[in-house]
């Protein structure tokens, strides 16, 4: 694990400095030990593009991805439209998610902004939404930065102790799938 994360990092560095990449890489937290999970944020899909396309290019970089070939045993790509964006990055990220009912997309992604800002106000820390624009489209998903796992605590225990968010919690049924919500939290690295 630490040889693929320490190569993932090397590549995303590279990415970044060289073709204009806006990338960090986490690992999850309680998750799956061997994943490594690569995000980037990015104004527009074109510049997501001009980095694809400018990475095409860059025989060392090829170079370094092909010598961690054998390291990797699967990879997945997508891509999440932000309605709303998470606060600055910090070291630890909280990440919850809930695929919703399409029939009801309209007031699922309603509710999904109505909770959002509820718990940014709550919290004091700005909760980011998000949805897919590849892959499974009837998911969504909130992200919070942290300082650490006892910061991650309390605002878990924030949110749950408190009765409007329980509320929003309870008038959200019917909206999302039975059994969808998950809920992860992931060590950062830039």
């Amino acid at each position: 694990m630490q040889q693929r994360l320490a190569l993932t990092r090397s590549v995303l560095e590279r990415v970044n400095a060289k073709h204009g990449g806006q990338m960090a890489c986490s690992v999850q937290v309680g998750g799956d030990p061997g994943a490594i999970f690569v995000t980037g944020t990015y104004e527009h899909l074109a510049d997501y593009q001009k980095v694809r396309e400018s990475m095409a290019g860059d025989s060392e970089l090829q170079m370094m991805m092909a010598g961690g070939a054998g390291m990797n045993t699967s990879a997945q790509d997508t891509i999440w439209r932000v309605i709303v964006p998470a606060g600055p990055p910090q070291g630890w990220v909280t990440l919850n998610g809930a695929r919703m009912h399409m029939p009801r997309i309209v007031d699922a992604m309603t509710m999904g902004v109505e909770i959002t800002e509820y718990v940014t106000k709550l919290t004091g820390r700005q909760l980011g939404f998000m949805v897919a624009s590849t892959g499974d489209l009837s998911r969504v998903a909130w992200s919070m930065f942290a300082d650490g796992l006892a910061d991650v605590e309390t605002l878990e225990d924030q949110t749950q102790s408190d009765a409007g968010y329980m509320e929003l919690f309870a008038r959200s049924a019917g909206l999302f799938v039975d059994g969808s919500l998950i809920g992860a939290i992931h060590q950062r690295f830039d």
